[in-house]
């Protein structure tokens, strides 16, 4: 029993190393996000063009389910809470404030 419940602990853990993202890789995501935002570039147009950029598969996917959600007209923040093993609260709300104030377009 010891044995089954242990492999499944690292089944979880493969899982959820899978799903994380480095703090480094979302840094480069919201920096290619925020300089194409500031040059008037939409938000779906800005996705692509990280996706081009990208070299790192989780990363990749992950734009990929955004990019799904967003372009089914969710808000970019609500995109981003649909993925909460990615993106935290804190994270959402940053962007739903720009959302808000009209300094981020919505598509």
């Amino acid at each position: 029993m010891k044995t089954n419940s242990t492999a499944v602990i690292q089944e979880v853990r493969e899982v959820r190393f899978w799903h994380r993202i480095s703090i480094k890789e979302k840094a480069l995501f919201y920096e290619h996000l925020a300089n194409m935002v500031d040059g008037w570039v939409p938000v779906i147009a800005s996705l692509y063009s990280f996706l081009d950029k990208n070299r790192n598969i989780k990363m990749e996917v992950e734009i990929m389910n955004l990019l799904v959600f967003v372009e089914s007209w969710d808000s970019f923040s609500i995109a981003m809470k649909k993925l909460p093993n990615i993106f935290d609260k804190r994270e959402v709300a940053i962007i739903e404030a720009g959302e808000q104030s009209g300094t981020m377009q919505h598509s």
